[in-house]
């Protein structure tokens, strides 16, 4: 495991639970749906990585079963991870950051 990899995946995986936690207290319903559908992408990326992790080339009966690392598959499939994981991040962090929503009446009104 790099430690590229490693921030990359960590920081991308915080994003995502973080900005939708954020998004789910403050956003109003449209931001809730988009960042439910981003989430999700997030969530088969990590569902990939884990079904690749017990797909073998070949079958070996002597060898080691492999293990699970998300860190060498953000390796060998980038762009997979690139669209899949840290895009859908930058968007549900733009989405948390874009401030509250005005359904609410939550914004701040001059005196």
């Amino acid at each position: 495991m790099g430690i590229v990899e490693a921030l990359v995946v960590g920081g991308a995986t915080a994003t995502i639970v973080a900005g939708a936690a954020a998004v789910a207290v403050t956003g109003g319903w449209a931001r809730r749906v988009a960042t439910f559908a981003l989430a999700a992408i997030g969530a088969l990326w990590w569902f990939e990585a884990w079904v690749g992790a017990g797909v073998s080339g070949a079958l070996c009966a002597g060898c080691a079963p492999r293990t699970f690392d998300p860190w060498a598959y953000a390796y060998s499939a980038p762009m997979l991870a690139l669209q899949m994981l840290i895009v859908p991040a930058a968007v549900i962090a733009l989405l948390a950051l874009g401030g509250p929503s005005r359904e609410r009446g939550s914004y701040i009104s001059p005196s």
